[in-house]
């Protein structure tokens, strides 16, 4: 009897662990994925992938939740599986092509998506849907083939529309940044499902993006209304918040309503040390991340985050190691534009410039609109005296600049100068006094160059002796400032007077120099030459001197 009833409990745990099993469907762990319970999804998708009737579909989610938390092996290895189990099955070959898209590989990718319009015969909306999707989701995006499935998803839904199909049409008009058509689409997949809290996620996201504050939360608080529990209405509040100014609460409710939420696991802390590293909180964001190193397995992307919140601390010593280790546990081809940026900056601030130099070089061959890199690279140059490469470095900065600035001008300036390419930089200190003309500087390296470009038989001109006279003027407000400028000019415009036969004021400047530092071997000299010794030093004759000072 005890053996029947031992074998009759058996039986039940058996049933009951079926109908656990049969409890949880494909709709269960889609929702678990919307709602950002990402390891809650895997656990459901996971079980369903034993289930025969359940188990071709099962895999394409699964990966899709893999796919959402960056795991993209994981997900690749789904797919895979799902390709190789039910090759007749759409979903999954779209997958491949989504992992193909991760990569860059858009070629790949469409080969993926045509095999799936294959399998599935051209009727299944949800193939269009999901390839139009995919086109939108990784950084290289191309829109035209997105619009293209998303409009054949629309054609095979006319007798039976599906609110998914049209906000994914919204998702296409807001990556157009075409907001009215985005609100539209949005507004006809609300009428569909009343209770598509999505939608009214990514109409607040239009009003954010337009700084149209209160709409933006009024369509955030509609979505909670409808859904008190949609996480992702929670994280675009938290943002949102953010983006006014409001970070404390920001903070808030991002780790108390959308954590709460999500499964609190690996995945949702990572997440949230993600927003604060958003919200420019980076000493949280060092102390989470490495609080998720020591308790859970380590990813790449963790070092990665680690990285930059050290480098924004300006530590950068456990910033370069943690950099250090993401490039060596980070796939090449995962390896993004700002992993080389913050690297680059990183190894410059530790003073290893020519490592920097080949670091950022990569960045921009990455992203060639990086064009701010150019002049980072050329601050290096010209740190190190190598003047020619800070020259072309910075005319590829300015190549795709509209206006160039007053800091690119004077470096740019004295690059040129240094590599005696004296007209080029006359020409950017011309720019730079256009847009500072109350810069000292600009003036003295002017007078420099009209020095430099004076012939060497033309000695009786003094091209340079306006410019002196104006950093006379700007500097001998702030004297003690510009103390060696300003003794540059007065010998400048002593050798002047002394070479024109106005001996007074020659000496006139000669004696202001030795006040100024009366150990200046020159003037000492000078100031004992037989023509001036017998000379009174009279008042200058330079217009307007002083007016009170440059910058």
């Amino acid at each position: 009897m005890k053996r029947m009833k031992k074998a009759l409990g058996i039986f039940a745990v058996l049933v009951l662990s079926q109908f656990m099993v049969k409890a949880q469907t494909i709709a269960d762990g889609v929702r678990a994925i919307e709602v950002e319970q990402f390891e809650k999804a895997k656990s459901i998708l996971r079980n369903l992938t034993n289930n025969p009737t359940t188990a071709a579909e099962a895999h394409y989610f699964l990966g899709d939740a893999y796919i959402k938390t960056a795991e993209i092996d994981s997900a690749r290895l789904i797919f895979t599986r799902g390709v190789e189990s039910y090759p007749a099955f759409s979903f999954n070959h779209i997958g491949m092509g989504r992992i193909n898209l991760s990569e860059g590989n858009a070629s790949l990718a469409k080969s993926n998506f045509d095999k799936a319009v294959a399998v599935s015969g051209g009727k299944d909306h949800r193939t269009f849907l999901y390839i139009g999707s995919a086109w939108m989701e990784f950084d290289k995006k191309d829109l035209d083939q997105a619009k293209i499935a998303l409009d054949k998803a629309i054609d095979l839904t006319k007798k039976n529309r599906d609110a998914f199909v049209f906000s994914a049409l919204g998702d296409y008009y807001l990556e157009k940044n075409d907001g009215t058509n985005a609100v539209a689409n949005y507004n006809i997949a609300r009428n569909i499902n009343k209770n598509f809290a999505y939608a009214h996620v990514r109409e607040g996201q239009i009003y954010k993006r337009a700084l149209s504050y209160q709409p933006a939360l009024d369509a955030m608080q509609k979505a909670i209304d409808i859904d008190p529990n949609y996480a992702p209405a929670y994280r675009e509040l938290a943002e949102l918040y953010y983006s006014s100014g409001q970070v404390g609460k920001a903070v808030d409710i991002y780790k108390n309503k959308y954590i709460a939420l999500t499964d609190v696991s690996c995945n949702s802390r990572y997440r949230y040390a993600q927003f604060l590293f958003l919200a420019k909180d980076y000493t949280n964001t060092t102390n989470e991340l490495n609080a998720i190193l020591t308790s859970c397995e380590p990813r790449p992307i963790m070092f990665r985050l680690l990285g930059y919140s050290q480098f924004e601390n300006e530590n950068f010593d456990a910033a370069l190691k943690a950099m250090e280790k993401f490039f060596v546990t980070q796939p090449q081809n995962r390896i993004i534009t700002s992993d080389y940026e913050y690297l680059g900056r990183i190894q410059s601030k530790l003073g290893q410039d020519s490592l920097a130099i080949v670091t950022l070089e990569k960045a921009i061959a990455a992203d060639p609109t990086k064009s701010d890199l150019h002049g980072v690279i050329a601050e290096m140059h010209f740190r190190a005296r190598n003047f020619e490469p800070a020259i072309l470095s910075y005319e590829k900065k300015f190549a795709s600049l509209d206006k160039i600035s007053p800091v690119d001008y004077f470096f740019y300036g004295q690059s040129l100068y240094f590599a005696r390419q004296y007209l080029k930089a006359d020409s950017a200190f011309d720019g730079l006094i256009a847009s500072q003309p109350n810069f000292i500087n600009g003036y003295l390296y002017k007078a420099r160059i009209q020095n430099q470009l004076k012939s060497e038989t033309d000695v009786n001109t003094y091209p340079a002796k306006p410019h002196y006279e104006k950093v006379l003027q700007l500097g001998l407000g702030e004297v003690d400032r510009y103390k060696r400028a300003v003794i540059e000019a007065y010998k400048y415009l002593g050798d002047y007077y002394y070479n024109t036969n106005n001996l007074c004021q020659s000496k006139a400047c000669w004696t202001k120099i030795l006040e100024l530092d009366p150990n200046d071997a020159q003037a000492l000299q000078v100031i004992k030459a037989d023509e001036l010794v017998r000379v009174t030093p009279c008042e200058l004759n330079i217009a307007s001197l002083p007016t009170g000072g440059g910058r």
